[in-house]
């Protein structure tokens, strides 16, 4: 070309020099701002390492440390190189103790004042000055000594040229193998070739351009993975705060819950099972946290430590397992908390009902005794008032049913007694009784209570004089304590209940599963008793029903015999003076002595007890005594229906009477059913309908009505009929569909 090689060329020339300034200031542009980003996310990664120290840790440090004797084991991986690694928990704590220090003198002193480099170092090599003795200012010196001393830190966080940094002349710093210092060589060529380069030259320096460029771009491939590496780290750190910020308070609440010892501390053997899965939960997010914290990012030729990738990458296993490991503790804890929830309000709402249940029978039992006062009257006034008619009585035992061993002498005596002192408390006021007295006569009967008491004249103080059993005064709450507690009704006692009270108050959340478990079945099982303990009170209060219905039955039955014996009185009394019991006929001393078997059916049902040795009474008679009473009274109906004899007849006939009256009435209904039915056929004109005039006519009672017969014959002689005229009937019926 000559001399003519410029102007030929020049248009080219200036073209590929345009090129590689155009190109090479795009590539450091983005080298630039890749730089920028790199260094921001870096400088967030040091200052979240600063904060997690300062604040996480430091609150670790003070809480764990308010516990002795803590078993603590190091978990470390032993395929990864870090800081700590053959280190032991003591000297991991010592570590932990003055990086947590330093980070709060760094936080004191201020990020501008520590440098973006410092702060930067902490993040891409784990902060090796952290760890360094803790004494003010040290940890501050030894960072920004290696921020100036480190080539990468000098780079990334020394700033611009301008301001003393290394900029992007970075001197021997090396990013993915990229010497980056020699790309603003690149830089310098294209400034010089500008206006006198030769073609030559300018494909040279384009070429230049083009290997910075590629340099840079692998540069900025570099610094991308390093910001990637710092915000999965700050993510990490994050989410590992997240999980482990509860458990600093978890620990804080577990010392609070124990006294501590001489050394200020808390035992950590004294601790539920729970609290010490807690602690060493604690403890093993403690040592994930500081291997996090603690592990470069960058190796000393400014690159990606691989190791940091696969320790990140181990955490997150770690961190999976112990969140794992958290959930379970959780799920176990909320299993405690929802047993022992449970526990207290059963436990609670089983002792108020009990408790409840145990008042208001009291108040029952108080009514039932004022009651069965009246009882003794209704069933004894009268008949002790037609025996004080005759002297001499003489009591043959005629009859082999006998409901009770007490002669019935003796029953003369104690009814005497008895109905002395109730004439004499109602003359002065019923109340005087007392509710023990009442619930004493509710409970057992009253019979050896009263009589004791119609022996002592003098009311004051009385109730103390007589006997009473340690149920009525339980019932009232006048029982000493000391043997209240131990009183038992059904399976449950006072004792009983605050024992499990005590255990069930002394819960405070410090069980572990199976304590939980255990005091949650034992407060079933409580429960279970109480709810059976209060049926046992609804069952005492329920049996004075059955005496008065009994009493109802035999007291009507007495009266009969009563007014019989009344009658005998008319008879032989004169002058208002006794009759002389020898000068009464064989009939009517069988009156007598058949009124005296309902006297010990009355008696024995009245002085029975309603209470079991299962429930805390002495034996429950009420029952038995009842049952033994129509048994007895059923073979006084068998005899007596067996008696033909006039002497005999006036006593079976009182017996059978009502039976007979009985059978009266079914025999009318019966017969005017089968009016009814007849009736009904005939109208659908069924003639088999008139079958019915001869069932009708056959049930109708009137039938003996004028025939001398017994009571018992009657009855005998109407039941007969009635069965009679249903098997008519109901034959007709049969036949009339079948036909």
């Amino acid at each position: 070309m000559g001399i003519f090689e410029g102007i030929t060329h020049s248009e080219e020339i200036q073209e590929l020099l345009n090129d590689a300034q155009s190109k090479y200031d795009s590539a450091k542009n983005m080298l630039e701002s890749q730089k920028r980003s790199t260094t921001k996310s870096l400088e967030k990664l040091g200052r979240d390492k600063v904060h997690a120290w300062s604040k996480d840790m430091n609150k670790f440090l003070e809480s764990f440390g308010s516990f002795s004797n803590v078993q603590m084991v190091c978990k470390f991986n032993e395929n990864y190189d870090f800081l700590g690694k053959n280190e032991t928990p003591n000297e991991l704590m010592v570590n932990m103790q003055n990086a947590t220090y330093n980070a709060n003198e760094i936080i004191k002193a201020g990020a501008l004042s520590v440098g973006t480099g410092a702060i930067v170092g902490i993040a891409t090599y784990g902060g090796v000055a952290m760890f360094a003795n803790a004494s003010t200012g040290t940890a501050i010196a030894a960072l920004k000594g290696i921020a100036k001393k480190n080539a990468t830190l000098a780079w990334l966080g020394g700033g611009s040229i301008a301001s003393g940094g290394a900029g992007i002349a970075g001197g021997t710093v090396v990013l993915g193998g990229v010497v980056v210092g020699a790309i603003a060589v690149a830089g310098g060529l294209i400034a010089g070739a500008q206006g006198n380069a030769k073609l030559a030259e300018a494909k040279r320096v384009h070429a230049e351009a083009e290997a910075a460029v590629s340099k840079m771009n692998v540069v900025i491939t570099g610094m991308k993975g390093i910001e990637s590496v710092s915000n999965n780290y700050r993510d990490f750190i994050s989410k590992l705060s997240r999980l482990f910020t509860p458990y600093l308070r978890e620990m804080d609440s577990i010392a609070c819950k124990y006294e501590r010892g001489s050394d200020g501390k808390v035992d950590y053997n004294k601790l539920s099972e729970v609290e010490q899965k807690t602690m060493h939960l604690s403890w093993l997010l403690a040592q994930l946290y500081y291997h996090i914290l603690s592990v470069p990012l960058l190796n000393d030729q400014g690159e990606i430590d691989p190791s940091s990738r696969q320790l990140l990458q181990k955490a997150q296993q770690d961190y999976a397992q112990l969140s794992g490991q958290a959930t379970e503790l959780e799920k176990e804890k909320r299993t405690i908390k929802e047993l022992l929830a449970t526990a207290i309000k059963e436990f609670s709402d089983a002792s108020n009902k009990y408790y409840k249940k145990k008042q208001s029978t009291s108040n029952e039992l108080i009514n039932i005794g004022k009651k069965r006062i009246d009882l003794w009257e209704r069933s004894f006034s009268p008949f002790m008032d037609q025996l004080s008619n005759f002297e001499n009585i003489s009591v043959s035992n005629t009859y082999s049913c006998n409901v009770t061993d007490f002669p019935i002498e003796f029953i003369f005596e104690s009814c005497d007694s008895v109905l002395s002192y109730i004439k004499r408390l109602k003359s002065n006021g019923i109340e005087k009784l007392g509710n023990t007295g009442f619930v004493e006569v509710a409970l057992f009967g009253g019979e050896d209570f009263l009589s004791e008491l119609s022996q002592l004249e003098d009311e004051h103080g009385v109730m103390s004089r007589v006997h009473r059993h340690d149920m009525s005064l339980w019932f009232t709450g006048e029982l000493d304590p000391a043997i209240s507690d131990n009183v038992p009704f059904g399976e449950v006692s006072d004792y009983y209940i605050s024992a499990v009270r005590q255990t069930v108050d002394g819960i405070s959340g410090r069980e572990n599963l199976a304590q939980a478990t255990e005091i949650s079945q034992e407060v079933k099982k409580i429960s279970g008793k109480i709810k059976s303990a209060i049926s046992d009170f609804d069952a005492t209060t329920k049996k004075v029903k059955r005496i008065e219905l009994a009493l109802k039955k035999y007291n009507k039955i007495q009266a009969s015999f009563l007014q019989k014996i009344d009658g005998i009185r008319e008879k032989y009394q004169t002058a208002g003076e006794a009759v002389q019991y020898d000068l009464l006929s064989e009939a009517e001393r069988r009156v007598f002595e058949m009124s005296f078997v309902i006297a010990k059916i009355q008696y024995t049902i009245l002085a029975s007890c309603i209470l079991s040795q299962s429930n805390g009474g002495d034996a429950d008679e009420s029952i038995i005594v009842i049952d033994a009473a129509n048994t007895a009274y059923k073979t006084v109906m068998k005899e007596t229906f067996k008696m033909n004899e006039e002497e005999d007849l006036e006593t079976a006939n009182i017996i059978w009477e009502e039976n007979a009256n009985r059978a009266l009435v079914a025999g009318y209904a019966i017969s005017a059913f089968c009016i009814v039915m007849m009736i009904a056929q005939l109208v659908s004109k069924n003639m088999i309908g008139l079958i019915g005039i001869a069932g009708g006519a056959l049930a109708f009672p009137m039938f003996f009505y004028y025939k001398n017969l017994s009571q018992s014959k009657l009855f005998m002689w109407r039941c007969i009929r009635i069965i009679a005229s249903v098997i008519v009937v109901s034959g007709a019926e049969i036949l009339g569909l079948v036909v």
